[in-house]
Parts: structure tokens; C-alpha cells; sequence
């Protein structure tokens, strides 16, 4: 197995201010921090060598579906649509670290849309590297924050559609639109990477 490079992200984000209307912008891959960027998602040390990571929703795998599809122009001026934007970013500054965990057999992607750790680790041959408090530490952290972020995410495009001009949605047009949701990560499953097929069942796809 590869080495992998572990990053200590902090919990708490400081994000940005509450004064001006927001549009989202094309995020892209930067070797420095801008103050607001610093003031966004707050600052870690290993930013710097490893390069600041704003991995794009629109080019990353854990949620380009949302973000291409609704977001790019949108604009973030309600306290409430702000919170959907920081959700977002959010996944997106987490989104290398996730993957290269979901690459290496230890994370996995259930049909409810939650990310967790593999049930299959000791078949992915990632079972010794769990046994290590520090990471399995850093792994409860980083799915609490990405599924907290996840479910944000569900409840502000929930919301957002039942704003909408027109007749008013039905409980079934609301379940088919969680369910869309949801299941755009679930999709992104990339090949080596783990997954719940069925209800319980997990496997590696090929």
C-alpha cells in the first residue's frame, strides 16, 4: 500500500463575513492563501508545502454533480443559502483527503449517501493501518465534518426547491429529490474504491 499523507485539518472552520452578496467562484488549486481563503476555511501548517487545496466540487469527484449542474453562478446572499455555500466548500477543501482515503480501502460509500469507514478494511488490507489511534481519530473527524457537511448540503437544495415559483412540491417529489442528491455521491465511486451494492453488502468496485 502507498504511503499516504495525512493532513490536519482544523474542526472548526472560521469562514467568511456576512455583509455582501456571494457568488460562487471558479475555485482552482493555489500554492498560497488570500486572507479571505485564510479566513474561510481556516489555516493549517502543512498548507503551505503541500499546496493550498481548494479542490474544485466542479473538478473533484465528491460532489461536481451539485456544484456544476446549480452552483457555479448562483448567488449566496440569504444566511441560509450562505450555509449551503460553506457545506460546499467544505467538501471541497476535504475532497483529496477523502479520496486518497477511499483509495487506500479504508473509507467507503453507503447507499444513503454517508461516507464511513470501510466495513471490508482487513479485505483491503488496510486493517493494521486502522489500528492506529491517530488515525482512526482523524478518520471520525473527517466523516463527521464531510456527512455534517452532506446533510447541509441535502437540507439547503431541499430548501431551496420548495422556494421555487409555482405549484408547491410533493412529499414524493421531495424524497426523489433527496434521493438524487444523495445518491450523486454515491456515483462518484471511482474503480478500487469500496461500496455498499445492497443493504449491508459492500464490495470493491472494478
Amino acid at each position: 500500500m502507498r504511503k499516504l499523507n495525512f493532513f490536519k485539518i482544523p474542526l472548526t472552520l472560521i469562514l467568511f463575513c456576512n455583509f455582501c452578496t456571494i457568488k460562487a467562484p471558479l475555485i482552482t488549486f493555489t500554492q498560497t492563501q488570500t486572507a479571505s481563503e485564510k479566513q474561510m476555511l481556516g489555516e493549517d501548517r502543512n498548507l503551505e508545502k503541500d499546496g493550498w487545496l481548494i479542490a474544485s466540487i466542479k473538478t473533484s469527484s465528491s460532489g461536481s454533480e451539485i456544484w456544476e449542474r446549480d452552483l457555479v453562478r448562483e448567488e449566496f446572499s440569504d444566511p441560509n443559502d450562505r450555509a449551503l455555500y460553506i457545506a460546499l466548500r467544505t467538501l471541497a477543501y476535504l475532497a483529496r483527503e477523502t479520496k486518497e482515503y477511499s483509495a487506500s480501502g479504508l473509507l467507503a460509500e453507503g447507499l444513503d449517501g454517508k461516507l464511513r469507514i470501510n466495513p471490508k478494511t482487513k479485505e483491503a488490507g488496510a486493517e493494521k493501518a486502522l489500528s492506529k489511534p491517530e488515525l482512526k481519530n482523524r478518520l471520525d473527524e473527517l466523516l463527521k465534518i464531510t456527512n455534517d457537511s452532506r446533510d447541509l448540503i441535502v437540507q439547503g437544495k431541499l430548501r431551496k426547491a420548495a422556494t421555487l415559483p409555482g405549484k408547491p412540491m410533493t412529499e414524493k417529489e421531495k424524497t426523489e429529490l433527496r434521493q438524487s442528491i444523495l445518491l450523486s455521491w454515491y456515483r462518484s465511486v471511482d474503480p478500487g474504491e469500496y461500496y455498499e451494492s445492497s443493504p449491508g453488502v459492500w464490495k470493491k468496485k472494478g
